[in-house]
């Protein structure tokens, strides 16, 4: 670690798995002096373990690894963290109306074959759409703003015709693509599916299929990344304020100012705004900071003596209109006794005939809320954890949220630079990912492309020949 007084090469803001990822690509490609200033007093960001007793855990925020999650997966292989298979073993149960249906496989064809015809048909249609995307070189066209002024929900309302299908449209937008279908632009969604390659690869997503967690946690990944850069990390040092000038930049933390050649800001664009940057970024990450919103929602860890759903041929996986928790699934690991059942309900909002009302604002209502409506889905046992633990990431300091909302105009306002350097500050956070942003691969993307980004160019200034971008 350098003298306070020194300038290092690089400061990254942020020791989510984002940054930190960004400061180990860093230190690979040979740019050891940095420093990374993390607010908290821990590393890992939007992951993070609430711990149960007896060694045994539950993940407070980022934790399915799936299939498609290349870089996270290759990341995991890097530190040496394994992983566990999550229960698909059994029938789901879907809860429409006060009515509860229990079916096999991912998605309740069976258990509405009229609504699960209409939405496969409008399943259909929007992988159409999405396939004439034209990519990001395309977002100051006329037809760009017009999607981009467009809500999903309205094209979901022209597309189909039951409640089931727009039910199922409601929660697949609200936990894979950050908010209600309503607040969430039609070009986005567009965007988005041809970056993870079309509808097949986010009903996975939503389904569990193939999922998995990593032994330990997520949050293992931060703090195995955290030991190998040592004392570089400084924790408890919120960024303040950040001024650049022609040849470096001063970063400002309570009681310290901090010199560096360059800077990579790892924060959600929410969350960065409240830093004051001068001179003020470029409209790009300026929209992006003032625009994006983060979801709020509750993440829901119920403990049970043993996993007795699978005593009734049920895998752990619900969806509901009318339960506060809109999806559940399994989460109990490999040899446990006890069996875990974890979910997501709304934190706040609107009423949505689609979706479930937000949870209670008292913590005893939410409680019996959620236990409730699991023993619609599970039977009376499910009245009777053992521990029961919920978290709200809005109530989590320096943080606005857990998932990105793009809300209509967001994307052909900011245009394609939003991620783009801006003179000597480089951006990472999974936000700023072109694929999986607001995911754990979205973050690891996002961490090594800043990381690639920084390195080209100190290589460049060392060999004094201008830097290709």
């Amino acid at each position: 670690m350098e003298p306070e007084n020194s300038t290092v090469d690089v400061i990254v803001v942020g020791a989510g798995l984002s940054g930190l990822v960004s400061a180990r690509r860093l230190v690979q490609a040979g740019i050891s002096s940095l420093r990374v200033l993390e607010a908290r007093d821990r590393v890992g960001g939007r992951t993070k373990l609430h711990r149960l007793g007896n060694g045994r855990y539950v993940e407070e925020g980022g934790q399915l690894v799936g299939p498609e999650y290349k870089r996270l997966i290759a990341l995991g292989e890097e530190l040496g963290v394994s992983t566990w298979p999550h229960n698909e073993h059994g029938k789901a149960v879907l809860e429409r109306r006060g009515r509860v249906i229990k079916f096999s496989g991912s998605m309740p064809w069976t258990a509405d074959p009229l609504g699960s015809a209409d939405f496969a048909r409008s399943l259909l249609r929007l992988d159409r759409l999405g396939k004439r995307y034209p990519g990001d070189e395309a977002l100051g066209t006329p037809e760009a703003a017009e999607l981009d002024a467009l809500t999903f929900a309205s094209w979901v309302n022209r597309s189909t015709k039951s409640a089931t299908a727009r039910t199922l449209w409601a929660i697949i937008a609200t936990l894979t693509l950050g908010g209600t279908a309503g607040d969430m632009s039609l070009l986005f969604v567009l965007r988005h599916l041809r970056a993870i390659g079309g509808v097949e690869t986010l009903l996975a997503s939503l389904s569990g299929g193939d999922e998995r967690s990593f032994t330990g946690g997520s949050a293992e990944l931060s703090l195995r990344i955290a030991a190998e850069l040592g004392d570089r990390v400084v924790l408890d040092s919120p960024t303040l304020a950040i001024r650049q000038y022609d040849d470096h930049v001063e970063v400002d933390t309570p009681g310290r100012t901090h010199h560096a050649r360059r800077v990579v800001i790892a924060m959600s664009p929410s969350d960065r705004a409240a830093i004051s940057v001068d001179p003020q970024l470029p409209l790009p990450q300026r929209t992006m900071g003032e625009r994006m919103s983060m979801l709020h929602a509750y993440k829901v860890h119920v403990v049970y003596p043993e996993p007795f759903w699978r005593r009734q041929g049920l895998s752990g996986a619900t969806m509901s209109d009318s339960a506060p928790l809109m999806l559940t699934f399994d989460d109990t690991p490999p040899g446990e006794q006890q069996g875990v059942l974890v979910g997501f309900a709304r934190g706040d909002g609107g009423r949505s005939a689609d979706l479930p009302d937000p949870m209670p604002t008292d913590p005893v209502r939410r409680r019996e809320a959620v236990l409730a409506g699991l023993a619609r889905a599970f039977g009376e046992e499910a009245l009777h954890p053992d521990e029961y633990h919920e978290m709200n990431w809005t109530e989590e300091r320096w943080t606005t949220g857990c998932v990105p909302t793009w809300p209509p105009g967001l994307l052909t306002t900011s245009g394609p630079g939003y991620a783009e350097p801006a003179g000597r500050l480089h951006f990472a956070g999974s936000e700023t990912s072109p694929r999986w942003a607001g995911s754990l691969e979205g973050a690891v993307i996002a961490g090594e492309r800043a990381a690639a980004e920084v390195a080209a160019l100190a290589t460049a200034e060392a060999a004094d020949v201008p830097a290709s971008r």
